[in-house]
């Protein structure tokens, strides 16, 4: 099918465990700007694109926070 885009939808606890943190912690990175937004799947589903994460995921700096996160 032409035009359709092929990476997954994940959901935030699938996002959460492969990249370690809580769910809590993805909500507030997400609340923050800090990581891309969650798509509406459903009427009452939502996820994130896999491609959006692992595009995220190599733009983050080597210390190990999201870009532009304050440190704690």
């Amino acid at each position: 099918m032409v035009g359709l885009c092929s990476s997954r939808i994940l959901r935030a606890n699938e996002v959460a465990e492969r990249l370690g943190i809580s769910r809590t912690t993805l909500w507030r990175w997400e609340r923050h700007g800090q990581i891309p937004k969650k798509k509406q799947v459903g009427p009452t589903v939502t996820g994130l694109l896999e491609s959006e994460i692992d595009a995220w995921w190599a733009s983050r700096s080597t210390d190990g926070t999201p870009a532009g996160a304050a440190q704690q």
